[in-house]
């Protein structure tokens, strides 16, 4: 899958790498197998950049050393969209999160003869993603997404804490903690309710349902300890990042 921006649109191509030749092509020429639109961007603003992020790789196996019983599976893991829209010296960030059932979901309804099929965002947005502004993760820090979890820091300047937030999308948790039978033991923070990101960076307002649920952990930073720059995480951990320069001491 590649993110990419034509004509000021931005949209996800997926390319079938495995009946393409072994010829090297640019991504401009290669075979597109179907593509995901955005909805579209208002006309007083233009995105500058989009990327995509998706942790661990495809070939990933949990280590039989690990005492858990479960793993996330290759159909739950989350998709990550992060597009920068600029309108004169504004910079706005927007994210999608979009788990692999979303698109292996469509996917699967294309015939040979509709290839390249373009999914307008009616089609596979409102019900399939949730986006979201939020918070700006590291652009160098970039494993702030594993599975179907995300992880995103929500800092303070000269502030003694800091807070990260925790963002699960695994749809099978989240229906079962929506049935009324199991509301009373799963515990806070599971958000059904539609969410929107109001007109203006887009056309018109942008609505999308897809369920999470969102935890907050806040660490409180002892005298002497660096600022905390990031947060990533893994299967079972988060991994706090503070960035110390060191100056060359000349004798």
């Amino acid at each position: 899958m590649v993110a990419t921006i034509y004509d000021d649109c931005p949209n996800l191509q997926v390319v079938d790498f495995k009946s393409s030749t072994d010829a090297v092509v640019s991504v401009e020429n290669a075979e597109i197998h179907c593509s995901f639109d955005f909805p579209p961007i208002s006309p007083a603003f233009f995105p500058v950049n989009i990327t995509i992020r998706s942790d661990p790789a495809p070939s990933w196996i949990p280590s039989r050393q690990l005492q858990v019983l479960f793993s996330t599976s290759d159909n739950n893991r989350l998709y990550v969209v992060t597009m920068w829209i600029r309108a004169a010296r504004e910079l706005h960030h927007v994210v999608l999160f979009v788990p692999s059932s979303t698109f292996l979901g469509h996917l699967g309804g294309i015939s040979a003869d509709q290839v390249p099929y373009s999914f307008a965002w009616d089609e596979w947005g409102p019900a399939g993603t949730r986006m979201m502004r939020i918070p700006r993760s590291s652009e160098i820090w970039v494993c702030y997404v594993f599975g179907s979890k995300f992880v995103t820091s929500q800092l303070q300047a000269h502030s003694s804490r800091a807070t990260f937030a925790i963002y699960d999308f695994n749809q099978l948790a989240c229906r079962r903690a929506l049935q009324p039978c199991c509301a009373s033991h799963t515990g806070s923070g599971f958000v059904q309710r539609s969410g929107r990101v109001t007109r203006g960076l887009f056309e018109s307002t942008v609505v999308t349902s897809l369920p999470y649920r969102k935890q907050k952990l806040s660490l409180e930073i002892g005298p002497g300890e660096g600022p905390v720059d990031a947060v990533m995480c893994s299967e079972d951990n988060l991994i706090i990042v503070g960035v110390c320069i060191l100056f060359p001491v000349v004798v």
